[in-house]
């Protein structure tokens, strides 16, 4: 099938086949459990654009998308993106976030693998503004050309997180974290917590072939003052 235009008010799902196109979203819900969405292109969100509204990938996959600018698959500037299974890959962007553009809204990943995207920088998501929530899933083997956040980045590490009363810079976090011979890329964010206000939270890639779970990255921040280790 071939999909190209808005959701409104109404709710679009993808449950099987396959759809060539975008989709444009200013409100209204998309639900995805399983097919194919592909070969959408555009200037920014090569298959999904998103302003408002709601959209839930809990299968399938978005592959094969471009950007001539920023969100390969997907560019976010408003409402919420759920990320809880399937496959974003595949996707490229010229500039900016290979997979997913985050500019405003909610991007949060509970499940899923987000793999093989590129872009010049964040070749799997590149986070501008909004908010981030990484609970599971995998982002992996994403290429930056620059080489700089192959899986995740993060524009403006010259910000901090306050946590505890203390401030937090991710880029001092993020440079300890790269001295373990199992991390390829890492990228620290703030995320809110109702006692401390903000924790710190890294999001990390493992080099192929290698294996680290969170007690493996945990026992690696010993090293650092016990405000300064992330939560997540």
């Amino acid at each position: 099938n071939n999909t190209s235009g808005t959701v409104g008010s109404a709710t679009l799902k993808i449950e099987g086949g396959t759809e060539n196109g975008r989709i444009l979203m200013h409100t209204g819900t998309f639900e995805m459990t399983g097919g194919t969405l592909t070969g959408g292109t555009s200037t920014t969100g090569g298959c999904v654009q998103m302003y408002g509204g709601t959209a839930t990938i809990s299968g399938g996959e978005i592959t094969k998308c471009n950007a001539t600018n920023n969100g390969g698959a997907i560019y976010l500037e408003g409402g919420t993106f759920n990320s809880n299974g399937g496959k974003i890959n595949a996707n490229v962007a010229t500039n900016n976030g290979g997979a997913v553009y985050l500019g405003g809204g909610t991007f949060s990943s509970n499940g899923g693998h987000i793999y093989d995207n590129q872009a010049t920088n964040g070749g799997g998501v590149f986070i501008a503004d909004g908010i981030v929530n990484i609970i599971s899933g995998q982002i992996e083997s994403n290429i930056a050309s620059t080489g700089d956040g192959g899986g995740v980045y993060i524009d403006g590490n010259g910000t901090f997180i306050i946590t505890g009363g203390e401030n937090l810079y991710p880029v001092q976090i993020e440079d300890f974290l790269r001295k373990h011979e199992r991390i390829s890329d890492v990228a620290v964010i703030g995320l809110p917590d109702a006692r401390l206000g903000e924790i710190a939270t890294a999001i990390i890639e493992i080099k192929e072939g290698y294996k680290a779970d969170e007690e493996d990255i945990k026992d690696f921040c010993h090293d650092l003052p016990r405000y300064k280790r992330p939560h997540k």
